[in-house]
């Protein structure tokens, strides 16, 4: 074969194998990024304690994570961390527990598992502790 025609098919391989290959790789990382982040969203999360100080939190992820959340008494100053009460080792089932709260006030939080950030429909959740004399 000529220096010419290995130049050619050289170029047409470059041509169409780099595009493709680039298509196949793009594809299975957002196949596999769809997977992980359905094994880390929380589901059934619920409040299974409430008074006037505090509240508990619980939800539950298909694999083992590391869950935490981040809480405050406005969607701007979610500053404060809540962190699972087992530690922070990966758990299918997560509880948070949270004091030294003010009665009678509206908390926003967001969960996080496995470092992705989760809220209700585009806004951090809300919970209202109690009144005093509730």
């Amino acid at each position: 074969m000529s220096r010419r025609t290995l130049l050619i098919i050289g170029s047409l391989f470059l041509l169409f194998a780099v595009p493709i290959s680039a298509y196949l790789i793009i594809r299975g990382t957002t196949t596999t990024r769809i997977e992980a982040e359905a094994k880390t969203t929380p589901t059934n999360i619920r409040i299974t304690k409430l008074s006037e100080d505090s509240f508990t939190l619980e939800w539950e992820t298909e694999a083992e994570f590391a869950g935490y959340i981040f809480y405050g008494p406005s969607p701007e100053t979610m500053t404060l961390l809540g962190q699972d009460k087992k530690g922070n080792s990966k758990f299918k089932k997560h509880t948070v527990v949270v004091t030294k709260l003010e009665p009678n006030t509206t908390y926003y939080y967001i969960v996080v598992s496995e470092n992705d950030k989760y809220q209700s429909e585009g806004k951090p959740f809300e919970v209202k502790t109690l009144t005093e004399s509730e």
